[in-house]
């Protein structure tokens, strides 16, 4: 699931530069989207004893990837609502200003 949220990730990114141009893209924030994305994903385990379990899997993708999406863009409006960098936050909290 993390590599599906990082790819589509990486296509909101591309594919709304305008939408997103005062989106912080440090790796802290980057790693705050990705959080709150996965934190809304339904939590997927596979196991895989021949197959089978994959196989039910990749039946699921299709809506496995809409509800990616939309947990990505959850992530971004919550770093956008946030006001700013998730990192210059955290340096300010941590030198007790």
């Amino acid at each position: 699931m993390e590599t599906m949220v990082d790819e589509a990730l990486a296509k909101e990114l591309a594919d709304n530069p305008a939408r997103l141009a005062e989106a912080c893209r440090c790796s802290v924030c980057l790693a705050s989207i990705k959080a709150t994305a996965l934190n809304h994903l339904k939590p997927f385990y596979v196991t895989c004893i021949a197959g089978e379990v994959f196989g039910e899997y990749r039946g699921k993708e299709l809506q496995n990837s809409s509800d990616v999406r939309v947990a990505v863009n959850k992530g971004i409006e919550t770093l956008l609502a946030g006001g700013g960098c998730v990192l210059a936050f955290t340096v300010y909290i941590f030198n007790g200003f």
